[in-house]
């Protein structure tokens, strides 16, 4: 069960974005932004105050709050963005940056997780190899979205050549 999570979790982006042809950089940096949120909004030091560790379990909620601010940047940028990709970078360079955005879903979704379904997740075999690799995942895939939106957004393209409708001086 837990493999169908990680799946899911890494396809879904990926699907979202193709699909509705979002530019796979805005999404990236929407879920660093929802990462952001769920780390420092919402407080988890209660959970060092309890001294009874079975009402940490109670604190479940908490966790959906985490999810919640994680997730939200992402789909609302989905939702409002949708068709910014442009159509001929779609099958390659967006859907690369798709991946990334699923591989980082994949590492900031699942401890975010409802405490049973993230347990499933972190004591299987995958996650274990997922873990191992996690800071290499993140460092990679934002070097490959910046590379990304620098080569979208530089000034440095190919200026069209003049066409027989360009007006002359005289």
């Amino acid at each position: 069960m837990s493999d169908i999570w990680l799946i899911a979790i890494l396809i879904i982006p990926i699907a979202l974005i193709a699909f509705l042809r979002v530019n796979a950089i805005f999404v990236y940096l929407g879920l660093c932004l929802g990462y952001v949120l769920s780390q420092f909004v919402v407080s988890t030091k209660i959970v060092t105050k309890i001294p009874d560790y079975s009402k940490v379990t109670k604190l479940s909620t908490n966790s959906n709050i985490h999810l919640l601010l994680l997730v939200i940047p992402p789909l609302l940028i989905i939702l409002t963005m949708f068709k910014t990709a442009p159509k001929k970078k779609i099958l390659s360079l967006n859907l690369a940056g798709a991946v990334a955005v699923g591989a980082l879903a994949v590492i900031t979704v699942v401890p975010k997780l409802p405490i049973n379904t993230a347990l499933s997740i972190v004591s299987s075999s995958i996650w274990s190899n997922i873990s191992k690799y996690e800071g290499s995942v993140v460092a990679v895939t934002a070097i490959f979205i910046l590379l990304l939106l620098v080569s979208q957004r530089s000034k440095l393209k190919p200026q069209p050549k003049e066409g027989k409708h360009h007006k002359s001086k005289g």
